[in-house]
């Protein structure tokens, strides 16, 4: 008898212990083999480090993405196109890797700029492509106009790191630009979908991802910095990567990640990432997606 009422109150206890398992509050699902924890990431953050990591992800993007009739690839922050538009002579980079036509060759570029210098550049090189729409302006959580600061390490075209003011350390030159928002910028072309989003913003990408949480469960995958965002322009540490991939999952169903050319870590609500400052990409792809279980097998830790 007794040995019978020792395994019912084992029986029970480990019934107990499984509801109240069950009932804590947990992390979205990672689809993808990575590391979770934060101390892997310390041990390894130099190999993060830079736009290798970007790089390694868009050449495996480029030769995996199945082709399909057409694609929407919208580049925030665009530059000179380096990072999306094919490859030509009139644009020589050192280190970028273009997204090209990875997804269709029939993909639609939009390119959003607001250095004026930038952006005569861009509109010759639209020229020459089949769908291709550049646009002045800046981006970012409610639309307007602001102070776009020039930075000081310039390329042959006018800038490398301008940025919105006051986040942009002071310069000699600035302009009032055009801003407006993502979710604006949709709505105005009718794009029903978006492969690949890329943002460079130089601080406020989190503000970008902000503009847009009505049309990002219409996004496939976005590549971002995020080694500045507790920096940008309001709620210093509300703007945390922690947060912002808290954002991405709950408007989109995206899970996040910061890149090297060997290893995914995926973010979690550990704060301690936003000390780690380096430069650095992060990677959101929305789930269920037929790419993960190749990148599973690619950048596994």
């Amino acid at each position: 008898m007794a040995l019978n009422c020792a395994l019912l109150l084992f029986i029970l206890a480990v019934f107990v212990v499984v509801q109240l398992y069950a009932s804590l509050p947990r992390l979205p699902p990672a689809r993808i083999a990575t590391r979770l924890d934060f101390e892997f990431y310390r041990q390894h953050h130099r190999a993060f480090h830079g736009e290798a990591g970007a790089n390694a992800l868009k050449r495996f993007i480029v030769a995996h993405a199945a082709p399909r009739d057409s694609a929407v690839v919208i580049d925030v922050g665009a530059n000179l196109g380096q990072a999306t538009l094919p490859s030509d002579a009139s644009v020589r980079t050192k280190h970028e890797v273009a997204i090209g036509y990875a997804f269709s060759p029939s993909t639609c570029f939009h390119l959003i700029e607001p250095n004026r210098a930038n952006v005569n550049v861009l509109r010759q090189r639209a020229a020459a492509l089949p769908c291709a729409i550049v646009t002045e302006a800046a981006v970012s959580s409610m639309p307007g106009t602001a102070t776009f600061a020039l930075g000081d390490n310039r390329n042959v075209a006018g800038n490398e790191h301008g940025a919105l003011a006051p986040f942009a350390a002071a310069t000699s030159t600035s302009m009032l630009v055009n801003v407006t928002t993502l979710n604006a910028y949709v709505a105005l072309y009718a794009i029903a979908s978006i492969d690949f989003l890329k943002i460079d913003t130089e601080g406020y990408d989190a503000l970008v991802l902000e503009g847009a949480s009505e049309i990002l469960h219409s996004v496939r995958m976005i590549l971002f910095e995020c080694h500045k965002l507790q920096l940008a322009a309001y709620g210093g540490p509300n703007t945390s990567l922690a947060r912002t991939a808290h954002a991405l999952w709950k408007h989109g169903h995206f899970n996040t990640f910061i890149v090297s050319p060997r290893w995914f870590v995926r973010v979690t609500d550990d704060r301690r990432f936003d000390e780690m400052l380096q430069w650095q990409n992060c990677f959101a792809i929305r789930t269920p997606d037929a790419l993960v279980s190749l990148l599973t097998r690619t950048f596994v830790v």
